[in-house]
């Protein structure tokens, strides 16, 4: 709507319909394009005095930066003079600003502005209007990449996460020059380690950046510590996105663990967040594991001998999960599939994108090897104890 609108204010016909297709390539550019944002994955381990660097707004950043746009990428005024796109045969407009640029440049000014605000003030209402309008420049670098976005194509889309990745290799490269130990980085951050560092170093380092990469880089925190758990199949792999730490202000950071997820049951939830709380009291690692071995091995006890004395309430135990498709569509018996057809027999019908909820039976039958039973069916009958308990240990795993 706001490209819309900027396109209005300045006299430009606003297409009906998008109707420019992409532009012809080969599977090989397919595959050399079409790649995403850069992502290392971390060594498994915990790291004590650990920094974080963000990228400010990378993305929206980047098509500002760039003048990336539907008209200004590939134009035909600036075939031989057009600024090139580093890892790309794409280059972008020299003589006019895009409307995409145009419409976040006011976005990103008034998001600064409420985030000064808030560090002044600590106003909660200008922290909001600021998160407000992250998720705004969030969706703006997904639109660029959609199909029927008036003015967003997907070369656009390409290009970004190409300067992206140059971006985030400027900085890690930057950073080992100057002596820090890079242990992880995830699109628009990234986690650094060097003995004896203190904060003015890191911001130092972060300006640094900022002046070589033109966006600006903030320093998140400094851990006190921080893990990067090992994936399930493997004990030498990490999951890029899962992580969690302390900063040395006490505040915590969690990512990817089962107390983040949707369709985490509320008891499960509830347990993994009661240890890390206690987990966060730790200052090293032989803390760290002193309280895990002791003060978290005993909750998660309680916590199982609660589910066998049948002391969970139900609504502590549903798990919710978004349907993808319609009832009859499923042809897999998966829970999720067992549980919409329940519905659709007592005549609820249920669209895909709409959430159900419900709770895992211990009266278990032939299909799937288990039974579900809608939370708004459910009336007492006894839960699937070993599920419930498996869940809370894979919820132990990933903080033991």
């Amino acid at each position: 709507s706001i490209e819309m609108l900027v396109a209005y204010r300045r006299g430009i016909p606003i297409p009906w319909r998008k109707t420019q297709p992409e532009e012809f390539r080969t599977a090989a550019q397919l595959v050399e394009l079409d790649m995403g944002g850069l992502t290392y994955r971390p060594r498994p381990g915990f790291y004590e005095d650990v920094a974080e660097l963000d990228f400010s707004s990378m993305y929206p950043n980047i098509m500002v930066n760039n003048n990336l746009s539907y008209e200004t990428i590939n134009c035909p005024c600036c075939r031989e003079k057009g600024r090139k796109i580093p890892g790309t045969p794409y280059y972008t407009c020299k003589e006019r600003m895009g409307i995409v640029p145009l419409t976040l440049i006011p976005i990103l000014k008034k998001r600064s502005l409420y985030k000064e605000l808030y560090k002044k003030t600590k106003d909660p209402g200008f922290d909001q209007r600021q998160r407000a309008l992250k998720w705004l420049l969030v969706v703006s670098f997904g639109y660029m990449g959609y199909r029927n976005a008036r003015f967003g194509r997907i070369e656009g889309h390409e290009a970004i996460t190409s300067i992206g990745r140059e971006l985030l290799l400027t900085a890690k490269e930057t950073a080992e020059e100057r002596g820090y130990r890079f242990l992880h980085a995830l699109t628009d951050s990234l986690w650094l380690k060097k003995d004896g560092a203190t904060e003015k170093d890191y911001l130092l380092l972060a300006r640094e950046i900022s002046e070589k990469t033109g966006i600006q880089v903030k320093l998140e925190g400094i851990y006190r510590w921080v893990v990067f758990p090992p994936s399930r199949t493997s004990p030498y792999l990490a999951v890029p996105n899962r992580f969690f730490g302390v900063f040395k202000n006490g505040e915590t950071k969690v990512r990817g663990l089962a107390s983040r997820r949707r369709d985490t049951p509320p008891m499960v939830k509830a347990f993994q967040e009661e240890a890390l709380a206690l987990l966060s009291r730790a200052k090293n690692e032989r803390e760290y594991r002193e309280i895990l071995q002791s003060q978290v091995k005993e909750l998660k006890e309680d916590y199982i001998q609660a589910l066998r004395d049948h002391r969970v309430p139900m609504e502590a135990l549903k798990i919710t999960k978004v349907i993808t498709k319609a009832p009859e569509e499923y042809t897999k018996a998966t829970a999720t599939a067992l549980v919409s057809c329940q519905l659709a027999d007592v005549g609820i019908k249920l669209h895909p994108g709409e959430a159900i909820e419900y709770v895992v039976m211990n009266n278990r039958e032939k299909v799937g090897c288990w039974k579900v039973l809608p939370i708004s069916m459910y009336r007492g009958e006894g839960y699937d104890v070993e599920y419930y308990t498996n869940l809370l240990e894979e919820a132990w795993k990933e903080v033991e």
